[in-house]
């Protein structure tokens, strides 16, 4: 006889979705980059980027840039510093790792697979998040409250 834990859908959602960072804003560190061709033939970069919760747990998120998501590649280039190589077209990969920025992540649903099955949610990268807009945010943080009371 095989005895187990009956779980119900609740418990099983929760248990398989556990290991996932809510979605958000997080620092990054990449942490590895390849050119790839994707599945319909085309180059991309696989990027792959070390992120740290709260708590300090370490997390490894895969990203994946081709030409449909042209936005994802110039922000990514912009966030990590490389705006000139972007505005070339020559981003030297081995100065990409190491580098750190700020990524905004969702949570992907999981979806029917062709051969029968189910993918498990998982994060993934929505865009990455430029420095201007990280600046402004810590600009705006550190300003002093406006104060319009006129003293006589």
């Amino acid at each position: 006889m095989f005895s187990f834990n009956p779980l119900t859908d609740e418990d099983i959602r929760e248990y398989e979705t556990r290991n996932l960072l809510k979605a958000g804003e997080y620092p990054f560190v990449v942490t590895h980059i390849d050119m790839a061709t994707s599945k319909t033939g085309n180059a991309m970069l696989v990027v792959t980027l070390s992120i740290a919760d709260e708590m300090g747990k370490l997390y490894i998120i895969k990203d994946y840039l081709t030409d449909k998501m042209r936005f994802k590649l110039k922000h990514f280039c912009e966030t990590l510093g490389f705006a000139e190589e972007y505005r070339t077209g020559n981003l030297p990969l081995n100065a990409v790792i190491g580098k750190t920025g700020s990524v905004n992540l969702i949570v992907e649903k999981g979806a029917a697979k062709p051969e029968g099955g189910f993918y498990r949610d998982r994060n993934a990268v929505k865009d990455y998040i430029k420095p201007v807009a990280v600046k402004n945010i810590q600009l705006m943080q550190n300003a002093a409250p406006f104060n319009d009371e006129i003293n006589f």
